[in-house]
């Protein structure tokens, strides 16, 4: 797993949450940040565009899905230019669908736009639809986002072991069959602190340390953080978690990577 982006919206010192999965050298990319950082960010991880096979985009707000028009186009031009075979697919809940093919065709230009349909499959995703990605069986659910539609997905990576990414909202009861019991989850932490204002409907370093302390969980990632002292996050972050946390907590700077085992 490497950390692309780590950051909420309005980060100007990390790039947006996103990561990739990666598998005997195919990707599954989650989410693509706000802009063309992700393409900064996949060449600075070695990852090449014609090896993401799979690319989720969770909701439609700005910090996860404009990146993936980004991705998209590139993976066009790779097919027009370089010759990149196969398909990518990219999936969403219905909202993620229709806005992501409206950006492509109108913000593409056509001689990428044009090939579409032979190059990229939109997969419309449903409350536990399960997909075979990397060689494993990922199911996707409704967080029931308060902002907009929004989902998120486990995967069995492993014999009895799941790897949860239960989106950028508090983690609700609804999602209880899904973290009980992951080896790892990934969940937001948008607000460092409880008496942090303005938290937008995010959670706090508490809130979802103790929804996963709850739920059993092993190893736990906390993403979509602010920038305000980027050299000390991870310690900061780190020390408040382990508060409430007796598991491993870990607080990713970007292109950071980790092992799922």
């Amino acid at each position: 797993m490497v950390m692309l982006g780590t950051g909420h919206a309005h980060v100007t010192k990390c790039y947006n949450t996103c990561f990739a999965l990666i598998d005997k050298g195919e990707v599954f990319l989650t989410d693509a940040g706000g802009g063309n950082g992700i393409l900064t960010r996949l060449e600075t991880a070695g990852i090449r565009i014609a090896d993401i096979r799979h690319l989720f985009v969770s909701h439609t707000h700005t910090d996860h899905i404009l990146g993936a028009v980004w991705v998209v186009r590139l993976y066009l031009a790779g097919c027009l230019e370089q010759g990149f075979t196969g398909r990518m697919t990219v999936s969403g809940n219905q909202e993620v669908i229709r806005v992501l093919k409206w950006l492509c065709r109108t913000l593409i230009q056509s001689a990428y736009s044009d090939l579409i349909a032979r190059h990229i499959i939109f997969k419309e995703l449903a409350e536990d639809d399960v997909l075979q990605i990397l060689g494993r069986r990922v199911r996707f659910f409704d967080i029931h986002g308060t902002t907009a539609a929004q989902y998120g997905f486990e995967m069995e990576y492993a014999a009895g072991k799941r790897f949860v990414f239960a989106g950028d909202e508090p983690y609700r009861p609804s999602g209880k069959r899904f973290l009980d019991g992951a080896e790892w989850a990934v969940l937001e932490a948008t607000v460092p602190y409880e008496s942090d204002e303005n938290s937008h409907g995010h959670a706090t370093i508490r809130s979802s340390c103790e929804d996963a302390e709850r739920a059993g969980v092993k190893h736990l990632i906390l993403t979509h953080t602010e920038d305000r002292d980027i050299n000390n996050r991870k310690m900061l972050y780190e020390k408040e978690a382990a508060r409430f946390f007796p598991g491993e907590v870990y607080v990713p700077d970007d292109l950071d990577v980790f092992e799922i085992c």
